[in-house]
């Protein structure tokens, strides 16, 4: 597993701005490179070489020019028939150049060939560094910029797996031998410092483009001109004779050999203390650049600003600071979440659009606009589009909206704030594209960001529940989830979730819970949380891959809730006594904790409370058996009984609800082990009646028919049944410390269900705002006895409310 921390110590990663700094020769450098355009005043061989004013200087900003055993490949316009041929392109006959080595070093040397002897030519090209595969023809040089680089501390050369040097690369002409070549820079330079703290944890660092556009791969430079020009091969030369067009939107640098041929391969080593440096074809960047750091513990920090265009130019070395821990933004301002869990609700007060009880909500709205780069129409919407109210946890958090859209026909962008009868409320945007590599930043990003001033420090591993639908088969498919304390610098958690139906009638509403595992981000009393939820990858809900910058009809529905939550512990002390059986349910941690702080929680969460976790049958032994006693079997169910974090929910409503409509729970039976003891046993519990939140949406029951909703029942069961298997008769039950629940009730419905049972009852919970305790005497228990938890069956004997 790797490790990374990704911070840039500079003011802001805006590539071309002031805060970024080149690298220059000092004095002694820039008058050998000066002198070298006169005659040959250094070095002796069939060429000589230097390098323009400022284009080869250490990190330190001290000289460094040629050395021992520099290669550089030398080209002529024309070889005739020396069998050297390449490939040859729409008049282009390029050609292998020859291998140049020079034995000095200083600034101005000789070189002499390594073998074969360059022909004759009226002029000569030269490519530094040598690589065997570089071709030219007329001038333009066919060379690669890997984006899989391999950095030394202190070199800015930049080394394959072979440790050959391939980039930066430069490039010269001269028209005769006698003629020294002025080598220039034609690559754009990033020098990252990795500091002592980080010593010996960075793996890979990699800088990619949100735009997509390209970073490295097959270039051509056309050294024929005063102010060299690169570009990628494929965008100069086309047809089917083209060979190697490949070019990225990414560069990778390693502390070691990247893999054979270059691969991204895993490694075990790490960056030591120093400064290294990573190459780039220069150009303009429509949104800036993003920049990721891994660590050996397989931790990913990316680091992305979002500044508008950003131009690279070449001979360049760009300062980008330490690679460090990020630092945290303090709360600015009153309030913030006091408490875990946290809900941000999308609730409606009521059964009408646009009345969202626990935030503030902002409509907005946004025109289609002219930008060149997204090649037409293009439209954005971006802001903050609801805001906690202040009641019950005093959070001020927001919820920002971020969509693009480019194609021929762009619409108007609104967003809106939808009820749906099940308490599925929602907001929604159309519009959320792919157009980010890392799904980093805000500017010109789709995505939702989630701010959260933290009174209480954020744990250092939980969980993120929310709810995420589709309204047309052409939105994005799979979106991930990223957090930080630092806005600019996100940790990218790849819990990706997808989208398997657009949403039809009603009906595919998604629910996600997320563990988030700790990551190294510390999130302290007083300081901001960021959530971001954004679209990855290129697949649409419909199939294909065709999301992204131009296709991005129909909308992404954020509904019910998001959740932040601890994830539950088994932590819970076994009593003292003389146990048979004691299962705190300790390790069950999925599904939404549903419960919390009466019925306000609830309510918060919306139709997410009905976001149960894994079913019964794909429980571990360790969650289905005791945690402690004599009676050593595992409880049994059926797929009705779920987990929940710390509790079992007995009877359960699905949590993608693809009936529309449709929220009828599924009668669960919930067994214990064979108890192993005989006699008079004492049994307690702590049991607790679930609502559905729906219920509280609706006053009257005409209100609840008007709304479509008949199947949230007004009058749903307050009584549960428990069932004795086995042997033994139940003698008395308590709830709370009072008498509560009827003994052998004649119940043909329920007794013609359950024949197994020797002794049952009828208990009550009559709210389900919080917790009871139940208390149970059972008498002339065997060996074989086991309690039954179940509800009453409905008609049907399939579900029960």
């Amino acid at each position: 597993m790797k490790h990374t921390f990704l911070y840039l110590s500079i003011a802001a990663f805006v590539l071309l701005a002031p805060s970024c700094q080149k690298a220059e020769l000092d004095e002694s450098a820039k008058a050998g490179a000066s002198s070298a355009s006169a005659a040959q005043t250094e070095g002796t061989g069939e060429f000589t070489a230097a390098f323009e004013e400022g284009a080869r200087a250490t990190l330190d900003n001290k000289t460094v020019t040629w050395i021992q055993g520099d290669l550089i490949d030398v080209m002529v316009d024309g070889n005739g028939n020396d069998g050297r041929n390449k490939s040859t392109i729409s008049g282009y006959d390029f050609r292998l150049g020859y291998r140049y080595k020079t034995e000095s070093e200083g600034a101005v040397v000789g070189f002499d060939p390594y073998s074969t002897t360059v022909p004759t030519s009226s002029v000569y090209y030269a490519l530094h560094p040598y690589i065997s595969d570089g071709e030219s023809s007329k001038g333009i040089i066919h060379c690669w910029l890997p984006q899989y680089q391999w950095g030394k501390d202190g070199d800015f050369s930049v080394a394959r797996n072979n440790e050959s040097r391939i980039a930066p690369f430069s490039v010269a002409k001269t028209t005769s031998k006698t003629t020294p070549f002025v080598f220039r820079n034609v690559s754009t330079l990033m020098r990252f410092t990795v500091p002592a703290s980080m010593a010996g944890k960075i793996t890979k660092i990699r800088v990619a483009t949100p735009f997509g556009e390209y970073l490295s791969g097959d270039l051509y430079i056309d050294a024929s001109k005063d102010e060299p020009e690169v570009g990628f091969f494929g965008n100069k030369f086309t047809g089917e004779s083209v060979q190697g067009v490949s070019k990225q939107d990414h560069v990778h640098l390693y502390p070691g050999a990247p893999g054979t041929g270059g691969n991204d391969a895993p490694t075990d080593e790490t960056f030591a203390a120093g400064t290294y440096v990573l190459a780039m074809v220069p150009g303009a960047y429509y949104n800036g650049l993003d920049v990721e750091f891994t660590t050996n513990d397989g931790k990913t920090w990316r680091r992305s600003k979002r500044a508008g265009i950003t131009t690279l130019t070449r001979n360049t070395i760009y300062d980008m600071g330490e690679v460090n821990v990020p630092g945290n933004v303090a709360v600015s301002g009153s309030g913030g979440v006091s408490s875990l869990p946290y809900v941000f609700s999308f609730y409606h007060s009521g059964n009408a659009n646009e009345t969202p009880k626990y935030v503030t909500y902002n409509a907005l709205s946004s025109t289609a606009s002219s930008d060149e780069y997204l090649s037409g129409g293009k439209g954005e919407l971006s802001g903050i589009v609801a805001t906690a109210n202040t009641t019950g946890d005093n959070s001020v958090s927001t919820l920002q909206l971020n969509a693009t859209y480019s194609a021929a026909s762009v619409p108007t962008f609104n967003t809106n704030c939808w009820k749906e009868n099940l308490c599925r409320d929602n907001v929604n945007t159309p519009g959320w594209s792919v157009n980010s590599q890392f799904g980093g930043g805000i500017s010109f990003e789709s995505g939702a960001l989630l701010s959260v001033p933290m009174q209480v420090a954020l744990p250092s591993a939980f969980n993120i529940s929310f709810g995420l639908s589709a309204s047309n088969n052409w939105c994005c498919k799979n979106f991930a989830v990223y957090y930080t304390s630092d806005k600019d610098s996100w940790w990218c958690y790849a819990g990706t979730v997808s989208i398997e139906k657009m949403r039809e009638d009603g009906a595919n509403y998604y629910f996600y819970s997320v563990d988030v595992p700790s990551s190294g981000v510390q999130v302290a009393a007083g300081q901001m949380f960021y959530l971001k939820i954004v679209p990855v990858g290129s697949k649409v809900v419909g199939g294909g891959n065709s999301a992204g910058v131009g296709n991005t009809a129909g909308m992404i529905n954020l509904h019910s809730a998001i959740a932040i939550s601890p994830i539950a512990e088994g932590n819970t002390e076994t009593p003292s006594g003389n146990i048979i059986l004691w299962q705190p349910f300790d390790n069950l941690t999925a599904g939404a904790p549903f419960w919390y702080n009466g019925a306000s929680y609830r309510e918060r969460l919306a139709g997410l409370a009905n976001l149960p976790g894994t079913v019964f049958s794909s429980w571990s032994s360790a969650q289905k058996k005791a945690k402690a006693g004599t009676a050593t079997g595992e409880f049994t169910a059926n797929d009705y009984v779920c987990s929940r974090p710390g509790f079992v929910q007995v009877s359960t409503a699905p949590s993608d609800v693809t009936n529309g409509g449709t929220l009828a729970n599924h009668l669960g039976s919930f067994t214990t082990p064979a108890l192993g003891t005989a006699g008079t046993l004492n049994v307690s519990f702590k049991a607790m009646r679930y609502l559905n939140p729906a219920n509280g949406r609706f006053s009257t029951n005409e209100e609840r028919q008007n709304s479509g909703c008949n199947d949230v029942k007004s009058s749903e069961s307050l009584s549960f049944w428990i069932g004795i298997v086995g042997g033994g008769t139940i003698a008395s039950f308590t709830r709370d410390g009072s008498n509560n629940g009827t003994i052998g009730i004649a119940d043909t419905g329920w007794t013609s269900v359950h024949t197994e049972c020797t002794s049952y009852i009828k208990y009550t919970i009559n709210n389900c705002d919080s917790w009871h305790n139940f208390s149970m005497v059972i008498n002339n228990a065997t060996a074989n006895t086991k309690i039954l938890f179940t509800a009453h069956p409905s008609s049907d004997n399939a579900t029960a409310w």
